[in-house]
C-alpha cells in the first residue's frame, strides 16, 4: 500500500453463510491491533490477529457463471485493478429481521384437513419453518383467541415475546403444544396486540425490519360492538355452513359477536403498514368464504401475490403450507436489500461484491440504490438476485472508496 494511504480504515459490510442467510462487520485499521486489511494479509502492517477481507483468488473464475468481474477488476478490495483504493470509514450494520407470527387457535381448528385436523397439520408447519430460520431471524407469536371466546389478554405483550429464534422458537412449540383450539376469531384484536407491540411495547425497540405473519382458517369476528348486527350474508357462522337448516341468521340477538369484522381487521392493517410493518396473509382451509377480506388484507399489508384474487397466500394441503411458511420466511432473511447505517461520502465510489466478485451496477441485473430509506438501501437486481435467493451464494459485501464498476466488462 502506498505511504499516503497507510492508517487509513476500511470497512466492508458482509453478508455471508450460503444463501445469504446471515451478516457480520468486518472493520479494522492498518497498523491497528486487530486490524483487517484488503489485501488479504491476516493482520494489519504491525498489528497481529486481524481477519482478512478477503481470500479470495481475482483470478478465479465467477462463481455465478456470469463473469462479474471484468479485466483490471481486482477482488481483494481494489474496484479498479491495480493498487488499492483504500476506503473511507464508513459505519455500516445487518438489516435484522423480526417477525411476529398472528395464529388462529379458533374452535373451527379442530376440523379435519387430510389425515389429521387443521391445528395439528398447523402446528406441525410451523414448526418445520421456523426450525430453518430460527439462527437467522427473531420470532415472536401472538395466538388468538387467548380465552375461550373473543379474548385476548389485557396489555402490550405478545404470547411469546419477540426474540432471537434459537430462544424463542422452542418457547414456541412449547406454547403450541399446550395448547388446544378454542373460541372465535379476533382477527383484529390480535393485529392491534402485534402493533401495539411493535410500536409501544417492549417491541418497540427493536431495530430493523419488521414484519407480521397472519395465519388462519376463518374470516374475523368479535367486533365487541354492542350494537352491531349483520345478516346471514356477513355472519361467520352461517358462512362456515355451521348454521343449523332451521335457524335463518346465527347472529341475531346476544351471537352478534359472530358477525364479520372485516372493516376493523382491515383498519389494523393499515395501521401496521402505515408504521412500516409489511403483513402476509396465510389462508388454510375454511377460508374460501373470506377470500375477499382476506384479499383486502394482503394488499393493505403489502404483500399481495397476485392482480387477481387470490391475492393472499391460499393453501390446499398440509404439505402446501409447510412449502408456503418456509418460503415466507426464508425469503425474509434471503434479502437482496444490504443496509446501510450512513450515507456513503461518495456515491460514486461505491461497489457491491458477490463471492469476492465485483458486481457491475448497470444493467438489469446489477445493483442500485433505494432512496426510501435513510440512509439508502442497496438493492441486488434481476437474476443475480433470483441467484442469490434461489442457489445461494457464500458473501455479499458493500465497500466504499474504489471507483463504482458500472458495466460489465
Amino acid at each position: 500500500m502506498n505511504g499516503n494511504m497507510r492508517g487509513v480504515c476500511a470497512r466492508s459490510l458482509f453478508l455471508t453463510s450460503l444463501g445469504v442467510l446471515g451478516w457480520a462487520l468486518a472493520s479494522g485499521c492498518s497498523g491497528s491491533k486487530g486490524g483487517t486489511r484488503n489485501d488479504g494479509d491476516s493482520a494489519g502492517s504491525g498489528g497481529s490477529g486481524g481477519v482478512a477481507s478477503s481470500g479470495a483468488d481475482a483470478g478465479g473464475e465467477p462463481s455465478l457463471g456470469g463473469g462479474f468481474m471484468g479485466p483490471g477488476v481486482s477482488g481483494n478490495g481494489g474496484a479498479g485493478g491495480g493498487e488499492s483504493c483504500g476506503g473511507h470509514q464508513v459505519d455500516a450494520a445487518p438489516r435484522q429481521v423480526h417477525l411476529v407470527l398472528v395464529l388462529d387457535r379458533s374452535e373451527s381448528m379442530i376440523k379435519s384437513w387430510g389425515d389429521s385436523d387443521r391445528w395439528t397439520m398447523t402446528k406441525g408447519a410451523i414448526s418445520s419453518a421456523l426450525d430453518a430460520v430460527q439462527d437467522r431471524m427473531s420470532i415472536g407469536l401472538q395466538l388468538f383467541p387467548t380465552d375461550a371466546h373473543c379474548g385476548i389478554d389485557a396489555g402490550t405483550d405478545l404470547s411469546v415475546a419477540v426474540a432471537p429464534g434459537e430462544t424463542s422458537v422452542p418457547a414456541i412449540k412449547r406454547l403450541l403444544d399446550a395448547t388446544a383450539p378454542d373460541g372465535a376469531t379476533p382477527t383484529a384484536g390480535a393485529l392491534e396486540r402485534a402493533l401495539q407491540y411493535l410500536t409501544v411495547g417492549a417491541g418497540s425497540t427493536l431495530e430493523g425490519d419488521r414484519f407480521v405473519l397472519l395465519a388462519t382458517d376463518g374470516g374475523p369476528n368479535c367486533s365487541h360492538d354492542p350494537g352491531l348486527t349483520c345478516s346471514a350474508a356477513t355472519c361467520t357462522t352461517n358462512m362456515d355452513g355451521d348454521c343449523p337448516a332451521v335457524v335463518e341468521n346465527c347472529c341475531g340477538g346476544a351471537a352478534a359477536d359472530a358477525c364479520l369484522d372485516d372493516a376493523r381487521t382491515v383498519e389494523q392493517v393499515k395501521a401496521l403498514s402505515a408504521a412500516g410493518i409489511r403483513t402476509f396473509v396465510v389462508g388454510i382451509p375454511g377460508t374460501t368464504a373470506y377470500a375477499a377480506v382476506l384479499d383486502q388484507l394482503a394488499v393493505q399489508g403489502g404483500t399481495a401475490t397476485a392482480e387477481t384474487s387470490p391475492r393472499y397466500f391460499e393453501v390446499v394441503d398440509a404439505a402446501a403450507l409447510g412449502e408456503t411458511l418456509t418460503g415466507i420466511t426464508r425469503d425474509l432473511v434471503r434479502s437482496c436489500e444490504l443496509g446501510l447505517e450512513a450515507e456513503p461520502p461518495d456515491r460514486a465510489k461505491v461497489n457491491v461484491f458477490i463471492d469476492e466478485e465485483v458486481l457491475a451496477k448497470q444493467g438489469d441485473d446489477g445493483w442500485d440504490y433505494d432512496d426510501s430509506t435513510t440512509p439508502p438501501t442497496v438493492v441486488i437486481k434481476g437474476a443475480t438476485c433470483e441467484h442469490v435467493k434461489s442457489v445461494g451464494v457464500e458473501s455479499v459485501r458493500v465497500e466504499f472508496g474504489c471507483p463504482t464498476v458500472e458495466e460489465p466488462r
